[in-house]
This record gives structure tokens, sequence and C-alpha cells, in this order.
């Protein structure tokens, strides 16, 4: 982005920072995407009247999707689009959830099961060490913990919207777990 090249020269004339331009400009891209996402996620969650269960859905996904892996696009444009559609898609279909909460928290709790006793791996985004997997591996289990503690809280106060959407988080983020295994083994078969 233009607007990262230009603001990373301005730090370095102003001596705020010194060295390692590329690393700064990197950084201020991410973070513009992230943003950017962000404000969309947030627009879209506004038209379809569910801005509340856009912040429990973000709460609850982006620290499980930093710690379990999972898929990812080859591209930040085609991340940001992939995002916002499924995120709308889960948002419009979130009472259906509610309106089958047993299918759904059968669903759920398969999903938990299956998470909480998989090793984090490392992606193409990703590269884990030995020390890296174990460690990613323990915190990924403490954040479905939290996950299941809070969204049967929020069951069990009739929160269902909310509950749903903590295991959402839960059920997605295997989703694209799987995905990523499938697309492996596809890889794998083709070489």
């Amino acid at each position: 982005m233009p607007i990262a090249d230009y603001l990373v020269n301005k730090m370095i004339e102003k001596n705020i920072i010194s060295e390692d331009k590329e690393i700064y400009i990197y950084g201020l891209n991410n973070g513009f995407t992230i943003l950017i996402n962000f404000i969309t996620a947030l627009f879209l969650s506004y038209i379809v009247q569910k801005t509340d269960i856009l912040l429990f859905l973000l709460i609850s996904f982006i620290p499980l999707r930093s710690y379990c892996g999972g898929i990812h696009c080859k591209s930040r444009f085609l991340c940001y689009i992939v995002s916002n559609i499924i995120i709308t898609f889960l948002l419009v279909v979130q009472n259906f959830f509610c309106e089958n909460i047993t299918i759904f928290l059968i669903i759920s709790f398969a999903n938990f099961i299956y998470l909480f006793f998989t090793k984090a791996e490392g992606n193409q985004v990703r590269l884990l060490d030995a020390d890296e997997i174990v460690r990613f591996t323990k915190i990924k289990r403490i954040i479905l913990l939290i996950i299941a503690f809070g969204g049967n809280i929020l069951f069990l106060t009739e929160n269902f919207s909310y509950s749903t959407t903590f295991f959402t988080s839960v059920n997605l983020s295997a989703i694209l777990v799987v995905l990523e295994k499938i697309q492996k083994l596809l890889i794998r078969h083709i070489k």
C-alpha cells in the first residue's frame, strides 16, 4: 500500500524509526488490512442488524483461529472477500442455529473434541517447530475451554444467540482445520 510506504518514510524523516523499513511497511499493511476487514464486517453486521453477534463471534473466533490454524487464502484480497462472505453468512443463518439448538450443540461438541485432541500444526502461513506445536496446542486447548465455559454460561442463562455464536467459532475453526488437512492430502496425492 502506498500509504504504508509514505507513513514509514515520514517516520524515518522524523527519526521515529531508523531501519528495517520493509518490516514496518509489512506491519502497517497488515494493520490496514485488519482494520479494513473489521470495518467491512461491522458494516455488514449493521446491515443485517447483528453487530452484537459479530462482536461475540470475533471475540471467540480470532484467538481460536490464531492457535488452531487451518486453511488460508493465498492473497489478502481473497482473504478479505472470503472472510466477509463467511461472516455475513454466519450472521444471517445464526437464527437457524438457535432454532435447531440440540443438533447444533451436538455438532459443536464433536468439533470441540476434535480440536481439543488434535495438535496444532504449522501451515503455509506459519511454520511451527516442535516447541511451538506444544505451546500452540496448550494455548488452543485453554481457549477452547474458555469458549466452552462462556458458551455454556450463556446457554444456561438462556442467551442462546450469544451461546451459539461462541460455539460457531469452534465449528468454523474445525471446518478450516479439516479443509487444510484435505488440501495437504490432495497436494501430496498430486505429487
